[in-house]
């Protein structure tokens, strides 16, 4: 993840930089970004089924959702593509294979659904892929649902 000053020629290394991997200090095919009220930066860590806490100046990340491998438990995430805070602190993870939108509440060892999670579909209690999450000035999510 590269950071780049207003005005600046190029940019700095703020996460990862170490090629692609799946040790602490390394990321696979990073997506979403969000900053934290600390300033640290939580990264969607696609490729390494996870969600990766950078603080400001740290060599390394820890894992704060997922990170136990792809799948669909609860305390598994499966190619997640985006992150959002919400106002009580908790990350909401757009996991895109497993179409759903997990809430994972600080220092919790697993999520929970928040929406989708019914399996792959268009019907309103599904979701495709979801891609894109923001909330809107009502505190609503909404979501980019892919297919």
């Amino acid at each position: 993840i590269q950071r780049w000053a207003p005005g600046a020629a190029s940019g700095e290394i703020v996460a990862g930089g170490k090629g692609k991997g799946d040790s602490l200090d390394q990321l696979s095919c990073p997506f979403g970004l969000v900053i934290d009220s600390e300033g640290a930066l939580l990264i969607a860590d696609r490729d390494n089924h996870r969600i990766q806490r950078w603080a400001p100046g740290a060599e390394a990340g820890e894992t704060v959702a997922g990170g136990k491998g792809k799948g669909d438990a609860l305390c598994q995430l499966f190619n997640p593509v985006d992150v959002v805070i919400d106002s009580a602190g908790a990350l909401l993870i757009a996991d895109r294979d497993n179409h759903r939108i997990q809430r994972w509440a600080p220092g919790a060892a697993a999520g929970e659904i928040v929406a989708g999670g019914k399996g792959k579909g268009d019907a309103l209690d599904q979701l495709s892929c979801p891609v894109g999450l923001v909330f809107d000035s009502e505190g609503a999510l909404l979501i980019a649902d892919r297919d």
